[in-house]
């Protein structure tokens, strides 16, 4: 797994340290829903981490561009929160382990990948990711409005929150290189063969 530069602040927390995690409160669901629940933050969590490190792995992969390296930490530092955040749920839920999460990282970010085509490629790769994980996020969201847990609505509006400006800032970058990845032509055997 690639590793994040401890130094990096998160850009929503503007000023001071990062905000409190939000925590469970008193909300007491059926035990009947409860494993639902536990299904959806074992999602939540398999996607966070598979998104966490491709998100770092992109980082490393292209850290000669600077705004695409230091984006993606900024997002990877947002994937590592949300995980945080989950360990207080997993304990009041439960938590069901999901490997739907590396099985869709596994089909993705594969070979070796360089330049302005290899980042466009990464990038729409990434972008799969981040709308499973925004996806998820929505569904406990909606849940947790349901069984009137505060502290689960909390978590997942902030983390989806999140995610969103994480697929903002995927199709912003995707913006700014297909002009130049599809527009100029690759070295024969460079680039391209990624694909």
């Amino acid at each position: 797994m690639a590793t994040l530069p401890a130094t990096v602040r998160d850009p929503l927390d503007r000023a001071g340290p990062a905000p409190a995690a939000p925590s469970p409160q008193d909300a007491d669901p059926p035990a009947s829903v409860k494993p639902q629940v536990a299904t959806f933050l074992g999602v939540a969590k398999a996607t966070e981490s598979q998104l966490l490190d491709a998100l770092a792995l992109v980082a490393e992969r292209h850290e000669r561009n600077y705004d695409l390296s230091r984006g993606a930490t900024t997002c990877a530092i947002w994937s590592r929160r949300h995980l945080d955040w989950l360990g207080p749920f997993e304990n009041a839920y439960g938590s069901i382990p999901s490997e739907l999460a590396e099985t869709l990282r596994s089909a993705l970010l594969a070979g070796t990948r360089a330049g302005v085509f290899g980042e466009l490629l990464d990038l729409c790769d990434l972008s799969v990711l981040a709308e499973r994980a925004e996806m998820t996020w929505t569904v406990l969201y909606q849940g947790a409005r349901e069984l009137h847990d505060e502290g689960l609505q909390e978590l997942a509006g902030r983390a989806r929150e999140h995610n969103r400006r994480q697929i903002a800032w995927i199709r912003t970058e995707v913006d700014h290189l297909a002009p130049d990845a599809l527009s100029v032509p690759q070295e024969i055997g460079g680039q391209a063969d990624g694909v």
